[in-house]
């Protein structure tokens, strides 16, 4: 009878401990659930302060650059600024500046609060230098029997400018290889000049241009056309501007004439674009573009006249008047000249085929690539400065350095 009350009351005992024992393990496991929210919630507001703070230092850099015209050479790439982090918040914050080729730079920002650290990149566009005749991101090359004859503005490189033939005109380069003739002065090395940051240029154009299929051959080709706002096989555009889809081909422009900005972003790789024969050229606008290349171009155009003939269509007929006049006859002719701003990405091959062909060429020509003049070859570039004084849309930036938009990283 004791035995039993005995071994009741060890049971009871061992009962209450275990219970205890549950209640101890359930308390400590919500203390440490609590303690691990906690810290995560703690952590996600440090990451998220971080991430505001390297945006804020962005901006900050952005705001010191603007403030400085001599930005580019007072903030060396690859260096930390300030030396001594900005202290902001719970955090710290600071930017360094990244070569991207040329004038090109990138901008990040890094930010620390507490063990959350976080670095946003941008890149940066400056202002395009649209006061040469011939402006070249890489080197710039005259073959010995070719001659560039460049009025009222310099050709311009910002590499090796190597001359084994003739150039009229003044010349820029960071070196110059003169194994020809220059007839003007010579700079070297030269200022480093900026050339167009290409989606900056070519969402605008695309964005307010009329979309065109050309008929494919082998390539993608207008030739014996008219293609202006007014024209009825590409569709009406009041502005001009024709996005050319070549449907992955190579696109080839001959004997036509064209009021507008022809835009082509879609070749394949290997592809570009060929301006031939005899061409009569001019944007909508007087201080619009008259062609945009994401990619290589070729121009062996002839100077002269392009003709009107029985299988052309008129090249001034009603709506698109050329001098004032308007007409639907065939007897009209019009001298074979590209006017407006030509800029591509690629390369630009300027070449003669052996002829002496001397393209006439008016307003600016930008390249993101190299350039090279070949095959007796005889270009001559008229600077027009309509083009500095009322930069168009895509080449009209006003800060000393903007951010380039949907370039977050």
């Amino acid at each position: 009878m004791h035995r039993h009350h005995r071994q009741r009351r060890g049971t009871l005992y061992l009962a209450v401990l275990g219970v205890s024992t549950i209640v101890s393990v359930i308390a400590l496991a919500g203390m440490h659930a609590a303690r691990t929210q906690l810290a995560a919630t703690t952590q996600a507001a440090d990451r998220l302060e971080a991430r505001l703070l390297a945006q804020s230092a962005i901006e900050h850099a952005v705001a010191v650059f603007n403030a400085d015209a001599n930005w580019l050479t007072t903030y060396a790439v690859d260096t930390n600024y300030p030396a001594t982090p900005v202290a902001a918040g719970r955090g710290a914050y600071n930017w360094r500046l990244g070569g991207a080729g040329g004038l090109n730079r990138t901008l990040s920002g890094t930010a620390k609060v507490g063990d959350a650290a976080c670095t946003l990149t941008v890149d940066l566009a400056l202002p395009v230098d649209l006061g040469c005749g011939l402006l070249v991101e890489g080197k710039l090359q005259i073959d010995g029997d070719c001659e560039l004859t460049v009025e009222d503005a310099p050709a311009a490189c910002n590499d090796e400018f190597r001359v084994d033939g003739v150039v009229t005109g003044d010349v820029e380069g960071q070196s110059i290889d003169n194994n020809g003739t220059i007839t003007g002065s010579q700079t070297a090395p030269a200022t480093m000049r900026a050339l167009p940051t290409p989606s900056m240029v070519f969402d605008y154009y695309e964005q307010m241009g009329t979309v065109v299929k050309p008929a494919v051959f082998g390539s993608a080709i207008i030739s014996m056309t008219l293609l202006s706002p007014n024209s009825s096989w590409a569709g009406k555009n009041s502005d001009g501007i024709y996005v050319i889809d070549t449907q992955g081909k190579d696109l080839s422009i001959s004997t036509s004439r064209i009021v507008g900005t022809l835009v082509v972003t879609n070749l394949a790789p290997g592809k570009k674009v060929y301006l031939s024969d005899k061409i009569n050229w001019e944007p909508a606008y007087p201080h619009y573009p008259a062609l945009l290349v994401d990619g290589d171009i070729e121009i062996s155009t002839k100077d002269g006249n392009l003709a009107e003939w029985l299988l052309s269509p008129s090249y001034n007929n009603t709506g698109t008047p050329y001098q004032g006049e308007e007409d639907t006859d065939k007897s009209d002719s019009f001298i074979s000249s590209i006017a407006g701003l030509i800029y591509c990405t690629g390369n630009l091959t300027i070449d003669g085929g052996g002829n002496d062909r001397q393209p006439d060429l008016r307003g600016v020509v930008l390249v993101g690539g190299e350039c090279r003049l070949q095959n007796q070859t005889l270009p001559v570039i008229k600077y027009d400065d309509a083009y500095s004084t009322t930069p168009p849309p895509g080449f009209d930036q006003t800060d000393p350095v903007v951010i380039v938009p949907g370039s977050w990283r």
